[in-house]
Order: structure tokens, then sequence, then C-alpha cells
């Protein structure tokens, strides 16, 4: 996975009707790429650049790739230690909720 493949996974993924209420900043790092994903009642905005002030920051590997398919549960995704977290991390949760693929 690149940056470019983890943005369109995260766009192709997002839940615009769970994010009505939402206004957060998430940093995606996945090895040497940063996705920054702003997220304002309901609109999705992407960037392959830090951002200027996350509210989470996501340091993860290709266990992202599960979250977003919906294979894995936030809970497991951090007690398997592949996905560490800095800043508001009651906000991975929600993370998970809105970017992630039906089952």
């Amino acid at each position: 996975m690149n940056a470019d493949s983890l943005s369109l996974a995260l766009r192709d993924s997002f839940r615009a009707s769970a994010a009505r209420e939402l206004v957060a900043s998430f940093e995606v790092h996945l090895g040497d790429f940063v996705v920054h994903a702003r997220v304002d009642r309901g609109k999705l905005e992407l960037t392959r650049e830090p951002a200027p002030k996350a509210d989470l920051i996501i340091d993860t590997d290709l266990t992202i790739g599960r979250l977003i398919a919906g294979q894995l549960c936030a809970a497991a995704a951090l007690s398997g230690g592949n996905v560490r977290l800095m800043g508001k991390r009651r906000l991975f949760a929600r993370f998970v909720e809105l970017f992630h693929f039906e089952r």
C-alpha cells in the first residue's frame, strides 16, 4: 500500500452519514507515507502531507487495510501492537467507524 492507495481507500470507504456532527483531523502514517484526513460535518478532505494540528495521529502498518476492509475492530488493532496513537485516543474508534467498507 502506498500514499495513493491509502488515500483512495480512505476516500472510498468514508461514511459521510456517520460524520454529520464531527469536525476532526486525522493523520495516518503508513511507513514513509502520510495522509491527512480532515472531516468537517460529513465532508472529507484528503491531503498527502502532515496536518498542522491533527486531533489524532495513527501510526500503522498494513493493519490499516484490514481496518478499512472491516476485517478488524479498533480494539483488536490496538491490542495487536501494530497501531500506535498520539493525540485524542478516543477518536480511534470513531475513525474506524467512519472509514470502513460495509461487510
